[in-house]
C-alpha cells in the first residue's frame, strides 16, 4: 500500500482511498484475542462476527464481509469472509460499510499503525 510507505518513509501521517466494485463491509482485526461482543459493539452483526475466527490470534488483519443468500427452501443467509494480514498495526477492531473508504496511517516505533478508517473520501 503506497500509504505503508509513505508514512515509512516521510514520518508522518498519510491517507489512502479504497474504491470497491460493490458496498463492502471491511472489518480491520488487531493481533489480540476478540469477543463477539466485542465486535458488536462496533457495529458488527452477531452472525456475521460469528463468521470470522475471532477466538485465536492471526496477527492484524483486515477482513471483508459478502451476505451469501440462502440456497434453499429451508437454508438461512449467512456471512462469506476473505482475510489477510496487515502489516499496519492495528489497535482496535473496527468496522465499516460502503462502496469506497479512506484509511488514514501514521509512523510508529514498530512500523506503521492505523489510525481511522471511514466511508468515502
Amino acid at each position: 500500500m503506497p500509504a505503508v510507505e509513505t508514512a515509512e518513509r516521510t514520518g508522518t501521517s498519510t491517507q489512502a482511498r479504497c474504491e470497491f466494485d460493490r458496498s463492502t463491509t471491511l472489518v480491520a482485526l488487531p493481533t489480540r484475542i476478540l469477543s463477539l461482543q466485542e465486535l458488536a459493539a462496533v457495529g458488527l452483526s452477531e452472525d456475521a462476527a460469528a463468521t470470522l475466527d475471532v477466538s485465536k490470534t492471526f496477527g492484524n488483519r483486515w477482513c471483508s464481509l459478502d451476505r451469501r443468500e440462502p440456497q434453499g427452501p429451508a437454508a438461512k443467509a449467512g456471512w462469506e469472509s476473505r482475510c489477510v494480514r496487515s502489516t499496519i498495526e492495528i489497535d482496535r477492531p473496527i468496522v465499516v460499510t460502503a462502496r469506497s473508504v479512506t484509511i488514514a496511517v501514521a509512523p510508529s516505533p514498530s512500523g506503521v499503525k492505523l489510525l481511522q478508517v471511514r466511508a468515502g473520501g
